[in-house]
Parts: structure tokens; C-alpha cells; sequence
């Protein structure tokens, strides 16, 4: 654990010092703006029905002096009930953005030593799981993010997930009611998790005990209790429907499944959140499968991750759900290559994240302009988006083919068919 430790600290540290923060002024737009008044709430105005009502009234929360800005920014809804990252950025004595990146930093830390004991615990070799750190670090929304926006919380919520699968593959599952119940004061959505540690629970020791029954009664209870419990503390300022969310959800998912402009975007969000990683799952579906039916609390987790793409507006972001789960599986796969490895597959290795970083990272330094087309599609006109798309699109297409072409001269680049002796067989952490 240690040793995952070190290795991810220094790649947290040549994320942090690669990567040029957004301007103040774009930082707070649109979700940034009220997870930053939330953490200066001590300079908020009381929240009045006059004060709603003349804010009605005016149309624009620029009419306002700054102290009744931050009180209404800090309640409105969903975004008011995120309490975890804002009140612990509040503790730090640093001005908000400064915090908001201290934790990044702490949460990008604890996520890849956590996910670095989940692939040693789930059977990878240490190259493996070296190289699965690099492919998970080496997407923009893992780490990179959260210093080039740190006023999004995204980055929050990465170990919680990790740290819950974690648990489960060490038979831990008395610590998930807890880890979830303050995940959901960090962001609703990860309540998903619920579902996915009962499967494994039941799965592992059995669904008809009574232990199982009290078991999900209290990963129920508790962090839904959490949740309704800070609805109940923080009065939003604007009507927020709870029980119309999937309603919310079907409406989203019809109008964006018969938009054209939909699926470019889309498209684009996927390669630039997953990098080569799409690809190499592409190329060895069976590979995969075989590791998902292995582990099935994983494929839950992998279909309800991109269930909720369908969901919300900036799909980009809400790969971060699968990204642990989509890391393991293609550093599975990387075993073949890793194992004694020849010169062509040291080549083969070098162009992968050369190509993966050039996407997650390199492009957004070179071309900042490139932050909405690449990264954040939906926000960005069509005509801007798809040349994005194309060059990624070419660069992703030329590691397929260089994969194919070293299969040809006698690499195995990527695992094909069931593992061989020193592959990487499932074993117990280190």
C-alpha cells in the first residue's frame, strides 16, 4: 500500500504542476459559482421571503449586494444539499479556490492509492496496476480537473467509489454504510452505490440469512437518511421536485436519442473522458466480459454509470462513475504486454499513453480554446466540436491499428482469449 502510495502522490504532483488553472471569472460559472458561495456562507445574508421575492422581481442576481448574492447561491437547490466538499473547504485557511484545490489534490491522492490496492487486490500484476493508474490518471476528469476547475466537485466523489469497491473486494461490507451515507452528502448520485453492495453482499454470503436482511435494511436507511436529513435542514429558495426526477430523466433521454447533434457530442465525451481506454474495450468485448462476469458487482456498477449518461446535459463528467471499473478492465488486458515484455511491445506500451495523455492532458495545454469542444461538448457549437472529434478520432484509430499491426509481428498487446501463467491471476492484495 505504501508503495501505491508514493507512485500516486508524484502523479498527483505532475498533474498539479502541468496543468494551468481556468481564470477566476470562468472558474465560478454556472455549478462552480454556488459551491463557491457555499464555502464562504459566513458572509451570507439571512435567507427572507422578501429577499426571495425582490430577487423574483428583479430578474438577475447582479441587482443584489454580494452578502444576499451568496445567501441565495447557497440555497439553491440540488446544489445546496452537496454540503461535504464546501464545509470542508470552509476549515481550510486558504480563499475558496485555493481550498477547493487543496482538496483536489488530497482527493486525486487518496483515490489512486485506493484504486492502486483495489487492482493489486482484484489480481493484477504491479505493472499492471502501475499501468492502471497511469490510464486512470491519465483521463482529464480523474485528476487534471480538478486543478484546472477546482470549483467543481467532482473530484470528491471519485474516492468514495473507489474506496467502496475497495471494501467490497476485501469483504468489508460493514464499512459501506457509512462510506455512502457521507458520499450522498458529497453528491446524490452516489446512492447508485447502494444497489451495487447489496449484489455483492448477497452474492458472496448469501441473500435469504437474516444478517442480509438487516444489512440492507441499514445501507438503506442510513444514507438515505442522510440525504433527507440535509433537505430537511437547508430550505432551497427555489421549488425543487424530487419525485419528478425520472420523469426528468425520460425527457432528457428522449430528446437527446432523436437530436443529431446528440451523438458527435457524445462521441467526443467518450474519447476524451475514456482516451484509449474505448478503444481497447472495443477491440476485446469477450476479454471483458469475461472479467465483468467474474466480478458482477462491477458490470452493475459499469450499466448504472452509463445509465446515468443518459440523465444529465454534460455527459463528460458522468464518466467519471465508470472510470475505475473501465482502468481495471483494460489493465487486464495490458497483461500479455506486460509480461516479460519484447522491444515491439515497449513500443507498443509507449505510443498507448503517449496517445492517452496526449488526449487526457496535452491538448488542453497546447490548444486552451479546446476545453468546451473536447471536454465539455454539449456546451460547445456543433461546428466546433467536430474537428475535435476527427483528430481524436484519427489518433484513437491509429493505436487500433498499431495494436493490430504488433499482434501481427508476434506482440500480444492486449489480452486475447483466457489469461496465460503470469498474467496477472486473481490474488490476494500486497
Amino acid at each position: 500500500m505504501l508503495a501505491w502510495c508514493v507512485l500516486s502522490l508524484f502523479l498527483v504532483i505532475v498533474v498539479l504542476l502541468t496543468t494551468t488553472q481556468l481564470r477566476d471569472a470562468k472558474a465560478l460559472a454556472f455549478d462552480g459559482g454556488r459551491y463557491v458561495a457555499m464555502v464562504e456562507r459566513d458572509r451570507a445574508a439571512p435567507v427572507t421571503e422578501e429577499l426571495v421575492l425582490r430577487a423574483r422581481s428583479a430578474g438577475s442576481l447582479s441587482l443584489l449586494n454580494d452578502a444576499e448574492r451568496l445567501a441565495l447561491l447557497t440555497h439553491l437547490p440540488p446544489f445546496c444539499w452537496r454540503v461535504l466538499t464546501p464545509f470542508l473547504a470552509s476549515l481550510l485557511p486558504f480563499p475558496p479556490l485555493v481550498g477547493m484545490k487543496v482538496l483536489a489534490f488530497l482527493a486525486g491522492w487518496l483515490t489512486l492509492s485506493l484504486l492502486g490496492a483495489l487492482l493489486r487486490r482484484c489480481g493484477l500484476s504491479t505493472r499492471a496496476t502501475v499501468c492502471g493508474l497511469l490510464l486512470y490518471g491519465g483521463s482529464f476528469w480523474a485528476l487534471k480537473s480538478g486543478f484546472f476547475r477546482p470549483s467543481y466537485i467532482d473530484f470528491m466523489t471519485q474516492p468514495f467509489i473507489v474506496g467502496s469497491l475497495l471494501a467490497l473486494s476485501c469483504g468489508r461490507y460493514w464499512m459501506l454504510p457509512p462510506i455512502i451515507a457521507l458520499g450522498v452528502l458529497q453528491k446524490e448520485s452516489l446512492l447508485y452505490l447502494v444497489p451495487i453492495a447489496l449484489l455483492q453482499r448477497g452474492s458472496s454470503r448469501g441473500w435469504k440469512d437474516r444478517s442480509f436482511a438487516v444489512y440492507a435494511a441499514v445501507l438503506v436507511v442510513l444514507p438515505v437518511g442522510a440525504r433527507l436529513s440535509v433537505i430537511w435542514l437547508i430550505d432551497p429558495v427555489a421549488p425543487y421536485a424530487h419525485l419528478s426526477t425520472l420523469a426528468t430523466y425520460l425527457r432528457h433521454f428522449e430528446r437527446q436519442v432523436f437530436d443529431p447533434a446528440f451523438w458527435p457530442r457524445l462521441a467526443m465525451a467518450a474519447m476524451s473522458a475514456l482516451g484509449v481506454m474505448l478503444p481497447a474495450v472495443l477491440v476485446r468485448p469477450r476479454s471483458c466480459g469475461r472479467e465483468l462476469r467474474r466480478q458482477p458487482h462491477m458490470l452493475l456498477l459499469l450499466l448504472l454509470g452509463l445509465a446515468m449518461l443518459w440523465g444529465g446535459a454534460d455527459k463528460s463528467r458522468i464518466f467519471l462513475y465508470v472510470l475505475p471499473v473501465v482502468a481495471l478492465l483494460v489493465a487486464r488486458l495490458m497483461e500479455p504486454a506486460l509480461h516479460r515484455p519484447s522491444p515491439v511491445a515497449w513500443v507498443w506500451l509507449s505510443a498507448t499513453f503517449l496517445a492517452h495523455f496526449a488526449i487526457g492532458h496535452l491538448q488542453l495545454e497546447l490548444f486552451p480554446s479546446a476545453f468546451k469542444p473536447a471536454f465539455a461538448p454539449v456546451h460547445a457549437p456543433l461546428e466546433a466540436v467536430l474537428p475535435h472529434l476527427a483528430g481524436t478520432l484519427l489518433l484513437l484509430l491509429g493505436w487500433t491499428l498499431l495494436t493490430l499491426l504488433c499482434e501481427r509481428l508476434g506482440c500480444r498487446p492486449l489480452l486475447h482469449g483466457r489469461p496465460v501463467a503470469g498474467d496477472g491471476q486473481p490474488s490476494r492484495a500486497t
